[in-house]
């Protein structure tokens, strides 16, 4: 019976067009991995930590032309994002004109995906820098889990993602129609990115398995979306009563 509800919720719009989206971006994930290389390299000494690191970028880009990296980043979002934003576009959907649908949908995408875009240049050379200063790669993904793991744990890492929830009033006509989903879409962008930053940064820096740490990082993404909105604060830690022992 759960099974037979899933499948029914996929087949209404927009779930259709969200599938298809996130499937066709796997497909240039997949394609395009053996083509996006940072390689491995050797830790800078505490001296010139600076210049290796610039070295080491001017040497990424070269490996990696820049439009090759936007390429690639650009078919990871596709990838990984379809599915994040399917409250925000099925209230696009459900808040728009029939005849304004694929307009106000393809606006807020537009705007969405700009604003991530942006954001692909630093993470990468943020993953480039980690990899100037942890030459090994298991050290460098534990590293890079670790700040994705404190990150998941702060008090604005929760604000970020309940922002992710808003869902505002909309213009159904003309100008402010349009004005209103581009300013969804870079809103939600905003606050999307700020809740995904750091698992996305974890993808960037390991090579081996690169498609299956983007597919796990896939899957927490999706499963603390469908979360209701929660309380911004640091999670409590309560030890058992074993641990305190009377004076």
């Amino acid at each position: 019976m759960r099974l037979r509800l899933i499948v029914a919720a996929a087949a209404v719009p927009p779930w259709p067009l969200l599938l298809v989206a996130s499937l066709l971006g796997w497909v240039g994930v997949i394609g395009s991995a053996e083509r996006f290389f940072i390689p491995a390299y050797c830790k800078a000494s505490a001296n010139h930590w600076d210049a290796q690191a610039w070295r080491d970028i001017e040497t990424v880009l070269t490996l990696n032309p820049p439009a090759g990296l936007a390429a690639h980043w650009l078919v990871m979002l596709l990838a990984m994002m379809p599915l994040l934003v399917a409250e925000p576009v099925a209230h696009l959907w459900r808040r728009s004109l029939a005849r304004r649908r694929m307009r106000a949908v393809g606006a807020f995408v537009a705007a969405y995906l700009a604003l991530w875009i942006l954001l692909g240049l630093p993470l990468m050379l943020g993953a480039v820098a980690l990899r100037a200063w942890v030459a090994a790669e298991l050290p460098l993904a534990s590293l890079a889990l670790g700040f994705a793991l404190l990150w998941q744990l702060t008090p604005a890492k929760q604000i970020c993602l309940n922002r992710c929830h808003l869902l505002p009033p909309l213009a159904a006509f003309g100008l402010a129609a349009d004005r209103d989903c581009l300013v969804y879409g870079l809103t939600t962008a905003l606050w999307c990115i700020g809740a995904c930053w750091g698992l996305m940064l974890f993808p960037l820096v390991v090579d081996r398995m690169h498609l299956a740490v983007m597919a796990a990082v896939s899957i927490v993404l999706i499963a603390e979306r469908q979360r209701p909105a929660r309380p911004a604060r640091w999670p409590r830690i309560r030890l058992p009563d074993a641990y305190f022992f009377p004076v």
